[in-house]
């Protein structure tokens, strides 16, 4: 699971930068980037694809290179496209090298832009669907002369659920975001002279005390001096704050330590708990159903059962798999969400699926 983390303020943001992508870690990463925007507006890139904590990387080159700037966006890069390494981490850049991209999801219409961008003469540097977006932003800039523009028509044209940061060289001091995902996306909070962006509120938990969740479509756009939502409808829309508090991660009457260093940390301590919890609200009533969206009578009479989640819920899937075939004497097969769709079901009506997320 990839994470987003951007920055810009009237100081220096690159220590900001790295303890968000810090508290981005907790959801797997195989590589890590960052670009920031010196104040000669020249673009500073670095990656790191090889370590174990590849933020530990950026951390230390940042201190090595004494690079000082006041807006930068960062991600941590779970490889879906292509293998890991430098080329294929994030950020990303289009073919003019003025548009730097992060980018969460999957474009499910890959080979159609991809395509598309190669007959407009547009050179691929990497194996990744992310940098298309790049290209695709700067293609539509090019034509329609607006980046708010293009980024509206860029994001109706890629299909799947997308979530992107990105920053314009000629628009410094800036980080646009949008999120073609229906729940959002994007989380975006303000503190002192400085404002935020992530795909999660975990990373925004340290910095702000309230956050604002953006909608499908949206597009935010932070600066040093403000905070702009804008609809899918080109109208402004006024954030709605919704307040951080770290208690609120956690059940009500549970006894838990709050001062975990990770969150992992605190999912995992909370595994027995939530799991007594579904258990005992499930069958309090003693109904014989007490899983009613499993019907009972298709899964007992399915030829087939298939598990799909991803990262950790793919391991969860290879348990249940194993459950299930024990106990149901049912074939059962896991699969990675992000490869389900392009995989033959031979008899779908005699085969369950688990989504586990």
């Amino acid at each position: 699971m990839c994470g987003i983390f951007g920055c810009v303020g009237e100081s220096d943001v690159t220590n900001f930068l790295i303890d968000g992508l810090k508290r981005l870690e907790y959801r797997g990463y195989d590589s890590a980037g960052l670009c920031i925007q010196t104040e000669d507006r020249n673009i500073e890139v670095i990656k790191s694809s090889d370590s174990t904590y590849p933020v530990d990387v950026l951390r230390k080159s940042l201190e090595k290179s004494k690079i000082k700037s006041n807006v930068g966006i960062g991600h941590t890069r779970w490889a879906t496209h292509g293998p890991i390494n430098n080329i294929n981490a994030h950020p990303h850049f289009s073919y003019s090298n003025n548009i730097s991209i992060v980018h969460n999801g999957i474009v499910e219409n890959y080979d159609f832009l991809k395509k598309f961008l190669i007959r407009k003469g547009v050179i691929i540097n990497s194996q990744t669907d992310s940098e298309l977006i790049a290209h695709m932003i700067d293609l539509m800039l090019c034509s329609m002369g607006n980046l708010e523009s293009a980024i509206f028509s860029v994001s109706n044209m890629i299909e799947g659920n997308n979530t992107v940061a990105l920053m314009y060289k000629e628009i410094p001091d800036s980080i646009f975001g949008f999120s073609t995902d229906p729940s959002g996306g994007l989380v975006v909070g303000e503190k002192d002279n400085h404002r935020f962006l992530s795909s999660d509120s975990f990373a925004l938990e340290k910095f702000c005390k309230s956050v604002t969740f953006t909608n499908k479509n949206d597009l935010v756009i932070i600066t040093k001096d403000s905070l702009t939502i804008i609809d899918q409808n080109n109208l402004p829309r006024v954030p709605k704050n919704i307040n951080l508090n770290k208690e609120s991660y956690i059940p009500k009457n549970e006894n838990y330590d709050l001062q975990t260093d990770f969150i992992i940390e605190k999912e995992i301590s909370e595994q027995n708990h939530t799991l007594k919890n579904l258990i005992n609200k499930r069958m309090s009533d003693k109904s014989q159903d007490a899983f009613p969206e499993i019907n009972r009578h298709r899964l007992l009479s399915s030829k087939k059962i298939i598990f799909t989640g991803m990262g950790s819920s793919y391991n969860a899937a290879q348990y249940g798999s194993l459950l299930f075939e024990d106990l149901l004497e049912i074939d059962t097969k896991v699969e990675f969400s992000s490869e389900l769709k392009n995989k033959k079901i031979i008899d779908p009506q005699q085969t369950t699926v688990f989504a586990i997320t």
